[in-house]
Parts: C-alpha cells; structure tokens; sequence
C-alpha cells in the first residue's frame, strides 16, 4: 500500500462564510461564519483581508462622520466632515485645512454627514448635510457657506437638475416622510411647495440616492420608493416599488455596478434597482443578528473596495459604541466574509487611483541589483490601483487596501471548515 503523508487539498471556500446551515452541513466550498474572520477570496485564494494605512497621521479635532473626493474643474479634494467640523486634504498632503464657514456643523455620532455635487453657472458645489446643521456648500476655494436658505436634511443626492434632501427639518419641525427638493437648474433655493411626504407607509425616511439621470431611490425603513421626473407643475412623480427592510442608516447604502445595496433593519443585506427590492444577505443574515449592535445600528456605514469588488459594512458589535465589525460582500459571487477591524471607523467612500510601487516598497534594493526587478522606469508601473478612504474614530484619515495591517496592527486572518 502507498507510504508518505496523505496530502488533502483543501480548496477556497468559493461560497464564502455562512451561517444559515449547521457547520456540520456545509459543502467544502463555504466556511463556517462565527469560526471565521478577516479573509476574502482574492484570484482564486483565499487570503488576508486588505489593510488601512494613515495618510499622514494627523489627529483632528473631533470624530468624522463622513468624507468625499470632491473634483472641481481640474482640482481633486479629500474633504472629510466632522461633528462640528470640515476640512480638506492640504496641497502638500501633510495635514488638514479647516474650510468650516461661519456655520459650525453640530452633529452627534449618529449623524453622518452626507455629500453631492451641483453644478451651478460654471462652478461645481459640493453640497454637505448631517441632518442638524442647514445644507453647507463649497466650490473649492475659502470656506464653506450656508447654501441658501435650505432645510437641515438627514441624505442628500442631485437629479433632474435638483438638489434632492431626505427627512428635513423645517421651522424647528422634523418632518419624517419628508423630500424636498430645490427649484429647477438651481441648488440653493426651494419653493415652499417643492416637497412631497411619502407617508402612504408608516416607516420613517433614511436615505435617498440617483438611480439615474432623471430617477432617485428613496429609502424608508420598511419601504423602498422610487421618484420618477415629469413634466408639468409636479416635477416628481412618487411611487411605492417594494416593501423591505430598509437601511440602518443613510451611509450603509452603497451604490456599486449600477445597483444599491444596504445592510437592512432585518440585520441582512439587501439589493434595489429600482424596480424591486431583493434579499441576497440569507448566508450570513444569523451572524448579524448575532453581533450587530441594534441600538448603535446608525453608526453603521458601507463602502465599495473596487479592487476585489467587494463592498463593506462597518458596525458597531453588540456593547460597544464604535464600528470595528464588518462583512464584506463580492459583487460578482454574492459570497460573504465576516471580519474584525483592528482599528474602528466611523466613515468610508471611494477615493482614487495611488501607485502600485511606493519609496518604502524599494528600501531592500541598491542600485547594483534593482535591475533585475525593475529593468525600465515603465516596470515601476503606474497610478492605478484603486483604494478607498476611511476615517477613523482615532480622528485619522486612512487609504484602505495598501496595506496588509490596520496602520501597523496586523489582523488574525481565520476560517473553519466544516470538516474540522
């Protein structure tokens, strides 16, 4: 009979982790979810999770609650939204300006801030609300200003030529069901009948994103509406597509591949494309349940890591006020992993294109052996690996997915099979 060690191959769980079937029922291509963190399936290996690294480790002033890149004309910026606060990634890279007008933001840890962008009369407003402060504006240049005489909204988004705000406050009001939306090719004023309230559902308003040029999906949260531009004297036409859990909060929808897709109410993941509202989060919907924090549940926020196309959503675990859990869920296999973060983070967006190779990624060569490497200055290769921006509940800013650590805090990569 045959000698040696027996070899047995164990492939990629290709159906990710899972806590819909006893361990002991699952096929050899998933793991088991409460057994498992930190890995994601990366050309057809499983592997670490990407890490975060700090930018240029400067410490603001008080918790973000949102960032966006923002692109006028030629010029890109990272501006980031505090609780009182916003700022913008200076020239050099080094550090924070303070861009905060005369309207200092007042929000709590719940209130995330939330962008769009307007173009108005040759310039690009970048448009920021948190659902406490009146809507703030920017072009690029000085500091934010209040934008008219706009409502304080909890989301945001443009279409068909409008600015559109969901749940707003008005004369000291908070209005539940509420959109409004401002006066046509203008971004700063609304007429005082430029709203609709969605209150067919009892369910109260979370967020609202484009759906298209001339479409917005409206969230509530046991109900997705869907707001169709028109002509004639109304220039929206409102309608009821799905009755679903809705969002945890404004940031956990992500829009990705043409599609929204949110961490629900119900502790699952679900996907809208403004026809019907549909539950894909049945695999790892018990290990949410199990872990997410319900009454932290707004802190939660999602964002699109394009380089494994997977999407994130960070939450708080049950105890504890700060977001350090996440899943993440690749768009193309619907495969989900849960994972642990060493560092917790308050707010994430897609960020830019950076090199593949960095000074510090050289510091092992000389000049007498790098050739055998990089033979040519073309080898070094270009700006174009996609990474996310996060910010952390530390007051840094950091890329995700340049690294193999949480900013030097390594990660504990684990899976179980049901086999072991």
């Amino acid at each position: 009979m045959p000698r040696g060690p027996l070899i047995t191959e164990l492939p990629p769980p290709s159906g990710g982790a899972r806590s819909d079937e006893a361990a002991h029922r699952l096929g050899a291509d998933a793991v088991v979810a409460d057994h498992t963190s930190n890995v994601v399936i990366r050309d057809g290996f499983l592997a670490n999770r990407p890490g975060m690294r700090s930018i240029n480790g400067t410490v603001l002033t008080d918790r973000p609650m949102g960032v966006v890149v923002f692109r006028p004309g030629t010029s890109r910026y990272s501006v980031v939204g505090t609780l009182t606060k916003l700022y913008k990634l200076d020239t050099a890279g080094t550090g924070y300006d303070d861009i905060t007008g005369s309207t200092a933001l007042a929000g709590t840890a719940t209130d995330h801030v939330r962008f769009t962008v307007f173009p108005q009369g040759g310039s690009d407003y970048l448009i920021a609300v948190n659902g406490v402060t009146v809507p703030q504006e920017w072009t690029g240049t000085s500091t934010f200003s209040n934008s008219g005489s706009l409502y304080p909204a909890d989301d945001v988004t443009t279409a068909a030529n409008r600015v559109l705000f969901f749940r707003t406050v008005e004369a000291s009001t908070r209005y539940n069901y509420r959109v409004r939306w401002t006066d046509f090719n203008v971004r700063n004023t609304s007429a005082a009948a430029n709203f609709a309230d969605l209150s067919d559902t009892a369910d109260i308003m979370v967020a609202g994103r484009a759906l298209s040029r001339v479409a917005v999906a409206i969230y509530k949260e046991e109900s997705q509406w869907v707001g169709l531009a028109q002509a004639g004297l109304a220039p929206f036409r409102f309608e009821l597509q799905d009755q679903k859990p809705g969002p945890v909060s404004p940031a956990a929808v992500v829009s990705a591949e043409g599609r929204h897709y949110f961490l629900s109410n119900g502790g699952s993941v679900y996907t809208f494309d403004g026809i019907r509202c549909t539950h894909i989060g049945e695999p790892i919907r018990r290990w949410v349940n199990d872990n997410l924090s319900f009454a932290n549940k707004r802190r939660t926020f999602g964002f699109y890591a394009r380089g494994d196309r997977d999407i994130y959503w960070v939450f708080c675990e049950n105890g504890s006020d700060d977001p350090a859990l996440a899943i993440s869920m690749n768009v193309d296999t619907g495969r989900f992993f849960p994972h642990e973060l060493r560092r917790s983070m308050t707010a994430g967006a897609q960020w830019d294109l950076i090199s593949n190779i960095t000074w510090a990624d050289l510091s092992s060569y000389t000049w007498a052996n790098i050739a055998a490497t990089y033979p040519t200055w073309a080898s070094f290769g270009s700006t174009s690996k996609p990474v996310e921006i996060l910010t952390g509940t530390d007051k840094k800013v950091y890329h995700f997915g340049v690294d193999a650590t949480d900013d030097g805090l390594a990660p504990t990569g684990k899976w179980r099979t049901a086999s072991f």
